[in-house]
């Protein structure tokens, strides 16, 4: 219990609090910091990535329906179909566009028959096949009001699915031909992803996968898994962390979906999580350490002074200080020092008197020098130095004042003036001790500084006031006030203390308890 009320204890603890606190404070938050960016831009990259590839294929697409609206209605196309035959300029034509975007495309042109006038390939499409249960793109275009159609196909020779895009080729009115085109949809994905990390899926209305760059989503029917299908933003599955957007392009005829595996990121997080734990258990281990042996070197004048102080108070007079650290420090071990001289010079010059003499001048030695006013002020300066050094430095040289008036043993009686510079600084160290619950005033008539008195005849009523007047919650006021009545020094010292009973003040009141002096 001793231990915890020490300066040493208090600035081990200051060191823990404001060293070891902060930084583990400033880890978790960096490391939750950390998350949640990583968080973020996991999501704001994943919905970027989406965007940008909703925007790329709708463009490609409507691209690809402007074309279809062209071409339909393109004289050497028609002419083609009308005479069943290629034709060099259509070839051109239409490898030219294929050419333009880049992605591996295959064209038809189909008679009214359904039979290939012109294509880019020997491969002949699965909806193009001569059976009765055929109701592909071709059959559907015949069969439908619609001029244009597109629908989701396989490539039979190397199970690639392809978009098939078709049109009817019309003349007055009446179809006399088709032309589509095969685009491969692994090519076409390509063509725009640029981080094959995110798994991109690209599926029809139905939710046939059409593309992945990952088949962990995929089924074996071909079909996008229900918790990705399903799913929007941040979700676990089987133990594994997903971050899922999706988008329906093209007048909701596909759906692209862009997929973050959290997974590896996770157990980063994770390893980084366990080290951060390791290193922070490491510095505070290392904090410790270091604050001790800080407390232990910053006290170590302090703790000499004091030994020095229980010394005396024990009536030990031969230990003597040697302090050269700081100029504070020194200045107390230098008045501590020349006290003790002249404690000592004193004995020495009075052993021949009588003995009584000698127990008078002892204790009036000590009277003037209270061991435990120096003691508890010490203990504060302790405390502030580290708190407040500009009271600390304050409250020594009050302290300095304080010693060099009581060790001086020239007079007895003392000029008003002097005695309350003496009482300043006495008052003043209170002060910096209670702070707001302590204040006091002085008053004094010009002409009555050089009056003489006997020597700290004020410290006995103030310190009174003070043990019996403070009570720790109340604010103590102390007025102090030295005027001229009748050619007599009245001093006054008041105080708003709670004071003692009626009858014990009667009693006290009974003698004389102070001097009146006749002015000079």
């Amino acid at each position: 219990m001793q231990y915890k009320n020490s300066f040493k204890y208090d600035i081990k603890k200051t060191f823990m609090l404001y060293t070891i606190l902060p930084i583990v404070v400033l880890a978790l938050l960096s490391y939750l910091i950390s998350i949640f960016i990583f968080i973020n831009n996991t999501a704001s990259y994943n919905l970027n990535q989406n965007i940008y590839l909703s925007n790329s294929l709708n463009l490609y697409f409507k691209d690809y329906e402007n074309a279809l609206n062209k071409f339909s209605k393109n004289p050497l196309i028609i002419n083609n179909i009308k005479t069943k035959k290629p034709n060099v300029e259509t070839y051109q034509m239409l490898y030219s566009y294929i050419n333009s975007t880049g992605i591996k495309t295959y064209f038809y042109i189909f008679d009214e028959n359904k039979n290939i006038i012109m294509s880019n390939t020997n491969k002949i499409p699965v909806y193009a096949e001569k059976n009765r249960y055929n109701l592909g793109i071709l059959s559907r275009l015949s069969d439908s009001y619609q001029n244009k159609l597109i629908e989701c196909n396989i490539d039979s020779t190397n199970f690639q699915n392809t978009i098939t895009f078709g049109t009817t080729i019309k003349r007055n009115g009446k179809i006399i031909g088709y032309l589509t085109f095969d685009i491969y949809a692994d090519s076409l994905i390509k063509h725009y992803i640029a981080d094959y990390a995110l798994i991109t899926v690209l599926t029809d209305k139905y939710g046939n996968v059409l593309f992945t760059t990952n088949t962990l989503p995929i089924t074996k029917q071909g079909k996008l898994e229900n918790y990705i299908k399903d799913g929007s933003g941040f979700l676990k599955h089987l133990k594994c962390y997903y971050f899922i957007t999706q988008n329906k392009i093209y007048n909701n005829e596909f759906n692209i979906y862009t997929v973050n595996s959290l997974a590896n990121m996770i157990t980063v997080f994770k390893i980084i999580g366990i080290l951060l734990i390791i290193f922070i258990v490491i510095l505070i281990c290392f904090l410790m350490y270091s604050s001790s042996k800080v407390s232990k070197d910053k006290t170590k004048d302090l703790d000499m002074i004091l030994k020095a102080l229980e010394n005396v108070q024990n009536g030990n007079l031969d230990t003597r200080l040697n302090i050269r650290t700081n100029i504070e420090f020194k200045t107390i071990s230098d008045a501590y020092n020349k006290m003790l001289d002249d404690i000592k010079n004193l004995i020495e010059l009075n052993k021949e008197e009588a003995k009584h003499s000698i127990i008078s001048e002892i204790k009036q030695l000590e009277s003037q020098f209270n061991p435990h006013f120096l003691f508890n002020t010490l203990e504060v300066i302790k405390y502030m130095i580290k708190t407040n050094p500009q009271d600390a430095t304050k409250m020594i040289l009050n302290l300095s004042k304080i010693l060099r008036y009581s060790i001086d043993n020239s007079s007895s009686e003392v000029n008003v003036v002097d005695e309350l510079n003496y009482t300043n600084s006495y008052l003043d160290i209170i002060k910096t001790r209670f702070k707001e619950n302590f204040d006091y005033n002085i008053k004094i008539d010009k002409h009555l500084t050089n009056c003489l008195i006997p020597k700290l005849i004020f410290q006995p009523m103030i310190e009174n006031s003070i043990e019996h007047g403070y009570k720790g919650d109340n604010i103590l006021y102390i007025d102090i006030s030295i005027q001229n009545n009748d050619d007599f020094l009245i001093a006054k010292i008041k105080d708003n203390g709670a004071g003692i009973n009626k009858n014990k003040l009667e009693e006290i009141n009974k003698p004389e308890l102070f001097t009146n002096q006749k002015l000079n």
